[in-house]
């Protein structure tokens, strides 16, 4: 049950991932080096939020499959 648990936050973590890459190279097209809303740098600080979510059960995920 909570392997099944599991592999469904990381299957919503990888859609989520997804969706951030697509968005960062839409706002990439359409704003270039131009900053973004609200005073951040647009594309840079999109770029380095750009991260796979729930790590801990990516790194558990890993080791369970390796042992």
């Amino acid at each position: 049950m909570l392997h099944r648990l599991a592999e469904a936050l990381v299957d919503l973590g990888n859609g989520y991932w997804h969706w951030k890459v697509a968005h960062l190279a839409l706002v990439s097209k359409m704003i270039g080096e131009q900053d973004g809303t609200g005073g951040s740098s647009g594309v840079d600080f999109l770029a380095r939020r750009v991260t796979r979510p729930f790590p801990e059960l990516r790194r558990l995920r890993g080791k369970v499959h390796h042992s």
